[in-house]
Formats: C-alpha cells, sequence, structure tokens
C-alpha cells in the first residue's frame, strides 16, 4: 500500500485508484496499514465505504463506512460487498443506524472530529 497516496494524494483520483486496488485485490493488510487506513480523512462517500470493505472491522466507526458503501447509487460490487460484510437483516440495520444516530448525538465531544464527519455524510446519504 502507499501510504502518501492515501494520505495525502496529488488528487482525489489518485487516492481512488489506491482504494480500488486494495478493495480488488483483496490485500493482507498489516498494523501500519490498518492504521493509514483508520488515518485517512477522506470524504468522499464512496472512498468512505472502500475503506470500509477494507478494514472489515466491527465497530461504530467502520460500520458507518459499510453503510455508506452499502448506499452508493454507481459501484455495485461495492454495495455488494458493503452488504456482505455487514451480514445483518434489514431490522438489524435499522437497529445499527439508531445506535449510530444516538452514538453521534449523545457522544459528539467525545468523538473525533473525523468520526463526526463520517457519522454526518452517512445521515445525509440516509436521508438526502
Amino acid at each position: 500500500m502507499n501510504k502518501r497516496k492515501i494520505l495525502s494524494p496529488n488528487s482525489g483520483y489518485e487516492r481512488s485508484v489506491e482504494l480500488n486496488k486494495l478493495f480488488t485485490d483483496f490485500v493482507e493488510l498489516n498494523e501500519d496499514d490498518i492504521d493509514v487506513l483508520n488515518s485517512c480523512t477522506t470524504e468522499v462517500p464512496e472512498e468512505i465505504g472502500l475503506i470500509g470493505c477494507i478494514l472489515k472491522q466491527n465497530n461504530y466507526l467502520n460500520n458507518a463506512r459499510l453503510l455508506i458503501g452499502s448506499l452508493h447509487l454507481y459501484n455495485f460490487e461495492l454495495v455488494d460487498r458493503a452488504n456482505q460484510i455487514l451480514n445483518r437483516s434489514e431490522k438489524e440495520i435499522k437497529t445499527l443506524i439508531d445506535e449510530i444516530a444516538r452514538r453521534f448525538l449523545e457522544n459528539t465531544d467525545e468523538l473525533s472530529k473525523y468520526e463526526n464527519k463520517v457519522y454526518a455524510i452517512l445521515f445525509s446519504v440516509l436521508y438526502d
């Protein structure tokens, strides 16, 4: 993985290409790679979803990333993979969204600026 292309790309396209490569190649991640992906502050919904699928972590932030990916309008492979990783029923998805909303509203001051941003993007995608 090219750390520079993820954290400080010359263009959004450069980051997108690198994330798509990681997404399609099923790369084995080491701790440094995981830290780089978790440090990425992209606000592009498709890239957020790609990171969620690459990380496959089960925490609120990554589940929000996966939900964003599962709602993408054009990248059907991203939608399918995000839904596979989430692996929840429609009722469980609604419960997860409620839990994330509660976390967003009740713990805003305790969350990182980026985690707050991802949640805001999720809710704008959900309710647009």
